[in-house]
């Protein structure tokens, strides 16, 4: 259904987007001035969203469970079930569609 491209562009964008959300929560305790120790830690587990949230919480439970990875979406660019039905679409294709709606 999506090119190996394309999930590869959508995991990419993704990624970064979870990664722009781990920034700016790291850069919300620096403004709230948390120890320095802290924010070592919060730096280090940066590219771990487990690791990174782990330390969020511990800091502040409020912060952290705002905390969110973003998941690679692709929105199918066809019509309904029924639509791809009617144009003659393979079975395997409409089966699929019916059982994922």
């Amino acid at each position: 259904m999506i090119t190996a491209e394309e999930r590869r562009a959508a995991m990419a964008e993704a990624r970064e987007r979870t990664l722009r959300a781990m920034d700016e929560v790291i850069a919300r305790f620096e403004v709230d001035g948390v120890d320095t120790e802290s924010l070592q830690d919060l730096r280090a587990a940066r590219g771990s969203f487990s690791d990174l949230n782990r330390e969020v919480k511990g800091i502040d439970a409020r912060v952290g469970s705002r905390l969110q990875v973003t998941r690679a979406l692709w929105r199918w660019p066809g019509g309904s079930a029924a639509a791809e039905f009617c144009t003659s679409s393979s079975t395997d294709l409409v089966q699929w569609l019916a059982t994922a709606a």
